[in-house]
């Protein structure tokens, strides 16, 4: 009874079209949104060892347990912002509070010549970064897709994320060669983070229930 229920309402129901989510302005502005936030993790993940080799004189055996920091601080920050973002019903104003903070983490272990700030400047961007942010993403693709669309929403995600995964690391690499400095890339992903705050201001959101 209940499967031939389920199969009438399937039937009754529109068929779901990808270019209707292309039209979502919620899902383009949290897309644009993805792309920025992941740039600068990305550029992280690939020339921050590098980094910190080469301008900060850290020993190479060391650069990768600094560089891991970044993914230690995300975990326990991922689960409080996430239940934060439940608790409050939106999340919008976590996704607020944390871009602003990340791009500052940024610029602190940019400007800092200390090694301690600077340590405690990449612990504050895996805390308030793009690993701490992703299940309020995830979240927002989530709650402006219909649930006929959620693969091919989530698909498109995907794309976006990978999309700055391919041009972050190359972006980075062309600025150094050009500028001969490792801080114009950084100062690109403070940039977009920007873009980003940008792009969450635009959203539009109702309090989930």
């Amino acid at each position: 009874m209940r499967e031939t229920k389920r199969e009438a309402q399937s039937a009754t129901a529109p068929k779901a079209k990808f270019t209707d989510l292309l039209k979502n302005r919620n899902l383009l502005l949290t897309y644009l949104l993805v792309f920025c936030s992941l740039y600068g993790f990305f550029v992280m993940c690939t020339w921050l060892p590098v980094y910190l080799e080469e301008v900060r004189g850290i020993a190479r055996s060391d650069t990768g347990f600094v560089s891991s920091l970044v993914a230690w601080t995300s975990i326990p920050a991922a689960l409080l912002y996430g239940y934060i973002s439940d608790k409050i019903g939106k999340r919008r104003p976590v996704v607020l509070c944390l871009l602003p903070l990340a791009a500052c983490s940024i610029l602190l272990m940019l400007l800092t010549k200390s090694h301690a700030l600077m340590i405690t400047a990449l612990v504050c961007y895996g805390f308030f970064g793009k690993l701490a942010t992703d299940p309020l993403t995830i979240a927002l693709v989530a709650d402006n897709t219909p649930r006929n669309q959620l693969s091919t929403a989530f698909g498109i995600f995907n794309f976006v994320g990978m999309s700055s995964a391919i041009i972050a690391p190359y972006a980075t690499g062309l600025l150094r060669d050009i500028t001969g400095s490792w801080n114009s890339g950084f100062y690109v992903a403070v940039g977009l983070l920007i873009l980003g705050i940008v792009a969450v201001l635009c959203i539009k959101e109702k309090k989930q229930i």
